[in-house]
C-alpha cells in the first residue's frame, strides 16, 4: 500500500485488509511524505498488528516511484496492491491467489465503484470487458487492469521494474505480464473503489479546450513512444504503435482525421476489445469515428 495525505479514508481500508479471510500476509506500506495525520494512523495500526510494516519518505516521490519502492520492499511470492481509500471484500486475497499458477504473472478482478462516503451504493461497469490472456496488442491500445484490483507473482518485478515515467504502473505491469506470461481475470468485483474529486486528471480543467487537447496529446504521444520501446514487444505491435504516433503528431490539431478513422477501423478488434456491445461492426465504426474527432473525452 502507498499512502499520501489519506487520513480521511485510510482506517476503513486498513480494517478491510486486516480482516481478510486469508490471514498469512505482510502489509507493507510506504507513505509519500504526508502532511496530515496519515503517519499517526499507520503508527497506531502497526502497534496493534505485527503484520504491518511502514516507511515514511523524506520527500515526495510521486505515484509511480512510491509504488515501485513499496513493491521492492515486499518479500512474499505473491503481492496484492492496495490504494489507501478503497475497501476490500473480505475474501479478496483468498479468491485471487489460487489463480497464479503456471505462467500466470498477474491476476485481477472487477471492482465496484462508489462515490465519496457511501460504500452501500456501488456500481460495477460490466459494459467494459477486462483484459485477460497474452494479446499484448490489446493492452497497448487501452488498459483495463487496475492495480488496486490486482495480485502479481513477484517474478513479474524482474521484468517490470523500474517503472518508466509517464506510464501508470499498473498498465506497465499488465503489459509485461502479457509479454512474459499470462494475465488471468476473476469475474467478481472484489474491491469497492472509491471515486472522489482527488481522482481527477493532472490537467487543469480551467484551461481552454484547445490547450487541454494539446497537453493531452503531447502526453499521449510520449506515452506511446515509451510503449513502443517496451522490451520484448513484437515487431508488428511496435510498427502499429509507430504508425499511430506518426498520425497523432500530424493530425492532432484537426477536428476530424480520416487517416485516424481508417487506422482505428483497421485495428478495431484490438483497439476496442473492451467494448461489450453488438453488432460489433456498427460499434467499430462508431468508436473509430469518435477517435477520429480527436477530442480528449474520446481518448480517456
Amino acid at each position: 500500500m502507498c499512502t499520501y495525505n489519506g487520513e480521511k479514508y485510510l482506517r476503513a481500508q486498513l480494517e478491510s485488509i486486516l480482516t481478510q479471510t486469508y490471514t498469512n500476509f505482510e502489509l507493507v506500506i510506504v507513505d509519500d511524505a504526508s502532511g496530515d495525520r496519515t503517519v499517526e494512523i499507520l503508527k497506531e495500526f502497526a502497534a496493534r498488528d505485527k503484520r504491518i510494516t511502514y516507511q515514511v519518505n523524506a520527500e515526495t516521490l510521486g505515484y509511480n516511484r512510491n509504488f515501485e519502492k513499496a513493491l521492492r520492499l515486499c518479500s512474499s511470492e505473491f503481492i496484492a496492491i492496495s490504494d489507501q481509500d478503497d475497501i476490500w471484500l473480505s475474501h479478496k486475497l483468498m479468491t485471487l491467489y489460487p489463480y497464479i499458477t503456471g505462467d500466470t504473472l498477474l491476476v485481477h478482478s472487477y471492482n465496484a465503484e462508489f462515490k465519496n462516503d457511501d460504500p452501500s451504493i456501488t456500481f460495477v461497469n460490466a459494459s467494459r470487458v477486462r483484459f485477460k490472456g497474452n494479446n499484448t496488442r490489446q493492452l497497448l491500445f487501452y488498459n483495463t487492469i487496475s492495480g488496486h484490483a490486482s495480485m502479481i507473482n513477484r517474478k513479474l518485478l524482474s521484468f517490470a521494474l523500474p517503472f518508466p515515467p509517464g506510464v501508470y504502473y499498473d498498465w506497465w505491469m499488465g503489459l509485461n505480464a502479457s509479454i512474459h506470461g499470462m494475465v488471468q481475470l476473476h469475474p467478481e468485483a472484489l474491491v469497492l473503489h472509491r471515486q472522489h474529486t482527488r481522482n481527477a486528471s493532472h490537467i487543469p480543467a480551467n484551461l481552454p479546450a484547445k490547450d487541454i487537447r494539446e497537453i493531452f496529446f503531447t502526453d499521449r504521444i510520449a506515452l506511446l513512444e515509451t510503449l513502443a520501446r517496451l522490451p520484448g514487444i513484437r515487431q508488428t505491435d511496435q510498427d502499429i504503435l509507430e504508425r499511430l504516433i506518426a498520425l497523432l503528431k500530424k493530425e492532432r490539431g484537426k477536428n476530424f482525421s480520416f487517416p485516424v478513422f481508417f487506422f482505428f477501423l483497421k485495428h478495431a478488434r484490438s483497439a476496442f476489445y473492451y467494448r461489450k456491445k453488438s453488432p460489433m461492426l456498427f460499434y467499430y465504426i462508431k468508436y473509430s469515428f469518435k477517435k477520429a474527432r480527436l477530442k480528449v473525452k474520446y481518448w480517456t
